[in-house]
């Protein structure tokens, strides 16, 4: 029997998929975990805990949304809430809105009506109301808002009976709008302010009115919000209309968007959308508009025998055609005509006599002679590029450089549509106006009609390049040198570029992204485009396009991390890195998920990069689940870790059918958030009381049998049940385990079906910069009270500093900081919700938000409140003290245990996660009032574990308290025999 001590250093390689726990001969498999939730690898060895989530807001409408970044600078940053046609946006931890107006009143009334002066709202304007005192049901929530004014009708005489029009008189009054949709009110001669609907008595007249002169309103109400039962109003509070943009993209375009940003406009992309960009005009004012492209792009010119002319040669034009071309899907798109100027026009010659309306090329550009009767040249030829100008004699206006070219803003048939005439200067070539001027030299616009639009955007030196179309999916169109919205065809370097990928097979191109070279990321393959060697540039005479690899790229934007490419393979199951490398002079990609495949088997549906403080790889799995990859090649730290957030999206649920075949002895096993069971078993049917406690009847139907079950569950004082949805029984736990979920399992699938709680479910994942760290956002699926909510939260800084009442390992969470109090508001996003506490440093018993409010046990002045979680660390099976080879497969025994922790307050350790001990940190000095401080060194403990072929490690931390640990030392001994 061999004793050994051993130590696990660092966790650099994260946690490692379960068919390498044979590979103990691997450097990475001393360096790696079995489990790593919620934990994040330091690149310097250890692992910490993952921060909290704070509380941003919530989607609109709880809609499903997706997370972009707008990066203006570091300290001018937004995180763009893309949902169902529109845009919203967070800037410093919250939803943005317009200048804030201060509440100086709130009703308890249906509906609620708020007084704000000159607050300048409109009918259906969405408000954000926060620091609100007494009424404090209504902060940190979202209303609509429908305006009430005040009235001034001029002079009335005579009494009026209600409904009645008031026409002339001496005396005046004041009223208030019975709907904003309406100008109907009802009015008083008396001043007050009544509520819509109201019979007006008393005064010297009384009325209603459908007169429409309004004032100033300072009134508002929150539409559908009957605030009767509301705290009363205090004071404070302040109002915002909620900065918002219309868009045209679904809810399923918004995924499939792609984008790039230069400056104050971040350019977007979709397959079934004309190109778009955004415009920040303030801080607090953005516009989208669809690109108005200068000219083109182009598909390259007809080579049928199809002609076309035009009606006219500026303006709105009408556009024929000789055969089927247009679809009314035509609209919007471009046209371009190109005559042979060489052909069509005679050169200008000095001292030759032009009459009025003479057309003359000089260079490339054509000229018409706009002055009357005839005159003679002189030396200098025209050379101007617009407008008119005289020379000598002779006014010469400009007409063109040999195209010309027109929008589609009409479909009348396959033969005809209307236009406008696009060219900055000029008008159209004499040779296609008119129907006896047909020509078949013109080329249809590449985005729009049967070519769909790009579905990539990216720049490169300076030009902005689309891709993807569906017409042409291999091919980029670069635009004008710093022109980007310029695309105008031609030779010189500063051209537009256009250029098809020349392959083997069809490779759709799905990304575009700036590097060394342009990649270009498709299908099957990746590409680099550049001017060729050394820093030639891209121009349209100098294109170079390779093959560098062949993974293919999914959907999901591809990021730069680093000096490597980042992506996520067509298979959505692999993680790529992109690199260049100097023995091949080229590309090389290597697989991050070869040491990990399981941790993203199923796909990952989003990827965003934060480099600071860390340099961390987060995605999005299909399941919800936030995926962290810690990566930092310089230092040869690369190791996956998961994590589940707080809260849940589905609760536990038992659905009855075929009650009368249900066989006596079926039963419902519930294994708890804490890993405990409890099991509910059937008994004859029958309307009797069962005879157990834990016993139920099937009797009657179906829903009769689910209210059974309902009462043998909700009698155990470990659950809550709701009251059964006809057959459906759903069931809570009643003191669940933060980060635990409830599951049940029946013995009857056919007749007895079930769901279990699920864990809440991350859809959409962006980064900014935010002081010294990135800040990663999170877009989370939950039910709340009942609801399906989206949140959107932000992770807390991973260093939270010295004090651990600064410290946030909760999700979803707020902070109260202020005068010590035991009443925490404003926590209505958790309506309902049991949630996890930290008061002063120290935990506090679980709490029930209840009108957006909990009341603690003791007073504090510094509360974090929020959905908790479990943070695990398994280490993998022991391979030490064998006297005859190898350690696997021996019987093991560890007998001691030591941790080293750094900045940390509470941990359990033991061999497994249903064998766990809460490690002592209050030692007899420390005060009890007061909360443990973090603590930096070893933790010994007596092992409870027995005799195995495995010897693992656990810790795991469940309180909202900080752990980071930096090493384990395991004292053990193997059985050779």
């Amino acid at each position: 029997m061999a004793r050994v001590s051993t130590i696990i250093t660092n966790f650099r390689a994260g946690e490692i998929s379960p068919k390498l726990e044979g590979r103990i001969d691997l450097q990475k498999y001393n360096e790696a975990a079995q489990t790593v939730n919620n934990m994040i690898g330091f690149p310097s060895g250890g692992v910490t805990r993952r921060p909290g989530s704070f509380f941003a807001g919530r989607s609109k409408d709880g809609g499903k949304v997706r997370l972009i970044n707008f990066e203006f600078s570091d300290e001018q940053a937004y995180v763009l809430e893309f949902g169902a046609t529109y845009i919203r946006f967070y800037k410093d931890g919250g939803i943005l809105t317009e200048a804030t107006t201060n509440i100086t009143g709130i009703t308890k009334a249906n509906p609620a009506v708020v007084t704000a002066n000159s607050h300048g709202l409109s009918d259906g304007d969405r408000v954000f109301i926060k620091s609100v005192a007494g009424m404090t049901e209504v902060n940190n929530l979202e209303f609509t808002a429908v305006p009430r004014f005040d009235i001034g009708i001029g002079s009335i005489s005579g009494t009026y009976t209600a409904g009645e029009t008031i026409t002339g008189g001496t005396s005046s009054a004041t009223g208030v709008y019975i709907s904003n949709t309406s100008s109907n009110m009802i009015l008083k001669t008396v001043s007050g302010t009544f509520q819509s609907g109201e019979t007006l008595t008393g005064g010297t007249s009384s009325a209603t009115s459908t007169s429409s002169s309004a004032a100033t309103s300072s009134r508002f109400e929150l539409s559908g919000i009957n605030s009767s039962a509301f705290t009363t109003y205090a004071s404070g509070g302040t109002i915002g209309k909620i900065v918002e943009v219309t868009t045209t993209y679904s809810v399923t375009d918004i995924f499939e968007i792609t984008h790039a940003q230069s400056a104050d406009v971040l350019f977007l992309a979709h397959k079934s959308h004309e190109p778009a960009k955004l415009t920040r005009t303030t801080a607090t004012s953005f516009t989208l508009a669809d690109i108005d492209f200068t000219d083109g792009p182009y598909l390259d010119e007809n080579i049928t025998d199809t002609t076309l002319f035009s009606s006219a040669n500026t303006g709105s034009v009408t556009i024929t055609a000789s055969a089927d071309l247009f679809s009314a899907s035509d609209v919007g798109r471009l046209i371009r005509f190109r005559e042979v100027i060489e052909v069509e026009h005679d050169a200008w010659a000095a001292s030759t006599s032009y009459a009025q309306n003479d057309l003359v090329r000089q260079g490339d550009n054509v000229y018409k002679k706009t002055n009357s009767g005839s005159q003679s040249s002189g030396t200098s030829p025209p050379v101007h590029l617009s407008g008119s100008e005289t020379y000598g004699s002779i006014t010469w206006e400009f007409q063109h450089s040999g195209s010309g070219f027109v929008k589609i803003t009409g479909f009348t048939s396959a033969t005809e549509v209307t236009a406008l005439f696009k060219n900055e200067d000029g008008v159209l070539p004499a040779s296609v106006v008119g129907s006896s001027n047909t020509t078949t030299k013109f080329s249809l616009g590449a985005f729009g009609g049967d070519q769909g639009f790009p579905k990539a955007v990216g720049f490169y030196e300076q030009r902005l390049y689309f891709a993807g179309t569906t017409g042409q999916p291999q091919t980029i169109f670069g635009s004008v040198s710093a022109d980007f919205e310029n695309h105008t065809p031609g030779t010189l370097d500063d051209s537009a570029v256009n250029f098809t990928i020349a392959s083997d097979k069809v490779n759709v191109i799905r990304h575009l992204l700036p590097a060394r070279f342009l990649q270009i990321l498709t299908t099957s393959s990746e590409f680099t485009l550049s001017g060729g060697t050394g820093s030639t540039p891209v121009s349209p005479t100098n294109v170079n396009v390779l093959r560098e690899t062949t993974f293919g790229c999914s959907e999901v934007r591809p990021v730069r991390a680093g000096n490597s490419t980042i992506l996520i393979q067509k298979g959505q199951e692999k993680v790529k890195e992109i690199t260049f490398n100097l023995d091949t002079d080229g590309l090389l990609g290597i697989d991050l998920t070869i040491l990990a495949e399981h941790i993203t088997k199923g796909g990952l549906t989003d990827m965003v990069w934060q480099q600071e403080p860390e340099l961390i790889l987060w995605f999005v799995h299909t399941d919800g689940r936030l995926i962290g990859l810690t990566y930092d090649r310089a230092n040869n730290a690369v190791g996956w870790h998961d994590h589940t957030i707080g809260g849940t999206s589905a609760h536990a649920t038992v659905t009855v059918s075929d009650f009368a075949n249900i066989a006596v002895g079926t039963t419902l096993t519930f294994t708890k958030s804490d890993g405990t069971t409890v099991t509910f078993t059937s008994e004859a049917v029958g309307s009797s009381a069962p005879s157990s406690s834990l016993g139920f009847r099937p009797n009657t139907s179906n829903d009769v049998t689910a209210d059974n079950i309902f009462t043998a569950i909700n009698s155990h004082s470990d659950f809550t049940v709701e009251n059964p949805a006809a057959a459906v029984v759903t069931i809570k736990e009643t003191s669940p385990t933060a980060g635990g979920l409830l599951s049940v399992k029946s013995s009857d699938t056919t007749r007895l079906t079930t769901t279990n709680q699920a864990a809440a479910i991350v859809e959409s994942i962006s980064a900014i910069p935010s002081g010294s760290e990135d800040q990663v956002y999170m877009s989370v699926k939950r039910e709340i009270n009942g609801s399906t909510v989206r949140h959107i939260e932000f992770l807390k800084p991973i260093e939270f500093g010295e004090d651990v009442a600064d410290a946030f390992f909760l999700d979803s969470g707020l902070t109260y900081d202020s005068t010590a109090t035991t009443s925490i508001t404003s926590l209505n996003h958790l309506e309902g919700e049991i949630v996890s506490i930290l008061a002063d440093g120290s935990t506090h018993p679980d709490k029930t938000v209840t009108n957006g409010a909990i009341t603690l046990d003791r007073s504090s002045s510094k509360v974090h409140i929020g959905f908790g979680y479990r943070s695990t660390i398994e280490t993998l099976r022991l391979e030490a003290g064998a006297e005859d080879g190898v350690a696997q497969g021996k019987i093991k025994r560890i007998h001691g245990v030591t941790a080293r922790f750094f900045n940390t307050v509470g941990a359990e350790l033991g061999p497994s996660v249903t064998e766990l001990d809460r490690l002592p940190f209050r030692d007899s000095s420390m005060a009890m009032d007061e909360a443990v401080p973090l603590f930096n060194g070893d933790k010994e403990i007596s092992f409870p574990s027995g005799y195995d072929n495995d010897a693992k490690v656990v810790i795991r931390q469940s309180q909202p308290l900080p752990m980071t640990v930096l090493a384990i030392m395991r004292r053990s001994n193997t059985f050779d025999a």
